[in-house]
């Protein structure tokens, strides 16, 4: 396996500057993911080219609109239009307390609503945090706010509840 390379993931990020987490076509973008997943693979370069080649597709960040109150987190959970407002509460959490405190306290937090939107926060989040073990730039932690910010924003839990299903050999086929 190649030798990571996060040389130019900041120049990569940097091009995502100003863009959100959605795509231009309603999907979640997978953008900055990939920047990472190919620095960590030793192909810095190539994830320059590629966010340049797909930037285009991810639609403008929205403005954070009204703050997240530190007591009343979880009023905000999975309210997807706070984005914006989950990334400037951690973005702050981050300043104030660092990125691995933030982690080690979030991560637990949000952990029951890791399925919502196919994973997509959790796996953001890893790939922030591989990278910032790299370096804890402030590009990389924008994005270890921005991943977890899209994991708060589409929170949902699974129902808690299970149902008894009869064993398969109870069931007749027709």
């Amino acid at each position: 396996m190649a030798k990571a390379d996060y040389t130019r993931l900041d120049e990569a990020l940097g091009l995502l500057a100003g863009h959100g987490a959605d795509l231009t076509n309603g999907m979640t973008s997978h953008v900055p993911m990939v920047a990472e997943a190919l620095s960590a693979m030793g192909r810095g370069g190539a994830a320059v080219a590629w966010v340049g080649a797909h930037r285009k597709t991810v639609v403008p960040r929205v403005a954070a609109s009204k703050p997240i109150e530190e007591e009343a987190w979880r009023k905000a959970l999975g309210q997807r239009w706070r984005i914006a407002d989950w990334s400037a509460f951690f973005t702050e959490a981050i300043a104030r307390d660092g990125w691995r405190a933030v982690c080690e306290r979030w991560v637990g937090r949000l952990a029951p609503g890791f399925p919502a939107a196919a994973t997509h926060g959790v796996i953001r989040t890893a790939h922030a945090v591989r990278a910032l073990n790299a370096d804890a730039t402030p590009l990389r932690l924008q994005e270890f706010a921005d991943g977890l910010a899209l994991w708060a924003s589409t929170y949902v839990e699974l129902p808690a509840t299970r149902t008894v299903c009869p064993p398969l050999s109870d069931v007749k086929c027709q």
